[in-house]
Parts: C-alpha cells; structure tokens; sequence
C-alpha cells in the first residue's frame, strides 16, 4: 500500500480538519515540496496538480496547502528541522528549496495574512540556523543571546556559595590581629583552661589537686 503524497494529505485535512493531529508527522513527506510550492502560488506546480485531480480546483488545492503547512509549522514550536518541514539527512539544496519556496509565501510583502506572515521571521532564523550548523535532527534554535542568559545564571548560582577574597582576607587579618594583641591570647588562654578544668577535672584529677592548695 503506497502513503498518500503530501498534496493527497493535505487534500484530507481541508476536507476534514479534525484528521488535522492525525496527519501530522514527526518528519515531513518527501514530497512536501510541492505542498509548500502551491501555497507560494507557483503557476506551473498548482496547475500540474489540478490537471493530476481532475474535479480538484485551483483554489481548493492552494487552500489545502496553505492549512497542511499552518497545521505543520504551528506544531513546529523552536525546531529547526521542523521549522523548514525537513527530514533527517536531507540535502543542502533541499533546505535552499524549502527556505525559498517558504519564505516566498510568507513574507510580509506579498502574504497580508498576519497568522501566516508571522512564521516568517523564524523559519529565516531556522534556515540561517540549518545554513551554518548543518541539516540534523532534531535542531532546537538557540539564540547567542539566550546561551549568554544561562552563563549568566550559572555564575549567579555559583556566587551564592562563594565568599569574596576580599571578604576571606578581611576575616583572616582580623582574626590574626586579635591575636597578636597579648591581651586576647592571655584572655583566650584563660578561657580554655577553665574549660578543660569544668570538663576533664574529675577524669584528670585536677579537681582534688586544687582542693589541696
């Protein structure tokens, strides 16, 4: 049994959009292509596609198209691979195809539909993304601004368990310069003999010893 082309899908969908969920994917039919070509309007793949479907029109398939791949990218989220509907290992001249046809239909300029023209901006950064790191899977975006934010974060954390050197020093000369002052040491010295005698007295016998002076 041969899988339906992705035109055929997207057909199915337009006719029922409750097999919307149904239809998506994790990867992208090979021949999406042609999907994204007839929601740029190009003449010669939409008329091909009419005259393969006999009674389908024009405008039914350019409809089609354009509600498969708002069903596609809407459930792309930051994916790059996604983004550009590609599957695992395609070809540089693929990601050229997809990232022309794409933003054809959805610049601003030509496409007045807000809900549409609003993916533009982040399938350009998803193909610049693809253009420079190579065509994976899966390929989540990460800005230079948001690796910037998480090396922030992780030195805030580290701070929070890290005294200051000029804190530690502060600490250590005045420790040091309470005991050189002969006065402390005496006063310390005191201090710890009493304790040693109200602790240890029976154990050492010191406390009889004392009793005899």
């Amino acid at each position: 049994m041969f899988a339906a082309s992705a035109i055929d899908q997207a057909l199915g969908v337009y006719r029922n959009p409750a097999k919307a969920k149904l239809a998506r994917s994790n990867h992208a039919p090979k021949d999406v292509l042609e999907v994204i070509k007839i929601a740029a309007g190009d003449e010669g793949t939409l008329q091909s596609a009419a005259n393969a479907r006999g009674s389908t029109t024009q405008n039914a398939l350019m409809e089609a198209a354009k509600l498969y791949l708002q069903n596609e990218l809407s459930a792309a989220g930051k994916d790059a691979m996604k983004l550009l509907l590609l599957q695992p290992g395609a070809s540089e001249q693929t990601l050229k195809d997809h990232k022309r046809w794409l933003l054809k239909w959805l610049h601003p300029d030509r496409n007045k539909n807000a809900w549409e023209s609003k993916f533009f901006q982040p399938v350009r950064e998803a193909a610049e993304f693809l253009e420079k790191n190579g065509v994976k899977q899966p390929q989540p975006i990460e800005k230079p601004s948001d690796a910037t934010d998480k090396k922030r974060r992780s030195k805030r954390k580290l701070k929070r368990f890290v005294v200051p050197l000029d804190r530690q020093t502060s600490f250590w000369r005045r420790a040091f310069h309470a005991l050189g002052n002969p006065i402390s040491i005496s006063a310390f010295i005191g201090a710890l003999l009493f304790f040693l005698i109200v602790r240890f007295g029976d154990m050492l016998g010191l406390n009889s010893i004392l009793a005899g002076l």
